[in-house]
């Protein structure tokens, strides 16, 4: 579907800077920080202030087209939710990365004692494969 499209299905108007950021997000899997995606797309956009970016931000995370990694306590980083997965951050080189099989949601039904799941996110840390070869 076409990202205009999909923000106003959303009542979402949608900007060009809105537009900007959301398919910045949706090409680029690689989890940014809204400094990240500042710093990106100001070369195209030279108008574009942090609180635009952070104010979209909050807008997609709050229609639920967005959601928040807090994978660092320092800053979020944001991935758009478009099947479930958990997420894998490297100790070294500071890299996310999506792991595609694994997912909180595989829990078995009996195992959660009653408990109704409505939202989990998981996130693992350690070396990834290119640090662990120059560790």
């Amino acid at each position: 579907m076409e990202t205009t499209q999909l923000l106003r299905e959303y009542d979402i108007r949608p900007s060009f800077t809105r537009v900007s950021i959301y398919e910045y997000l949706k090409s680029h899997r690689v989890h940014p920080s809204a400094e990240d995606i500042h710093r990106a797309l100001s070369p195209t956009i030279p108008t574009l202030s942090r609180t635009t970016v952070y104010n979209t931000l909050h807008l997609l995370v709050q229609k639920q087209l967005v959601t928040t990694l807090d994978v660092e306590e320092e800053q979020q980083r944001y991935d758009i939710p478009d099947h479930p997965h958990a997420h894998f951050k490297c100790r070294k080189c500071k890299a996310v990365y999506d792991l595609e099989d694994v997912h909180p949601s595989n829990i078995p039904q009996d195992k959660l004692n009653g408990f109704r799941v409505e939202e989990a996110k998981l996130v693992y840390y350690g070396l990834c494969p290119d640090c662990q070869q120059t560790a």
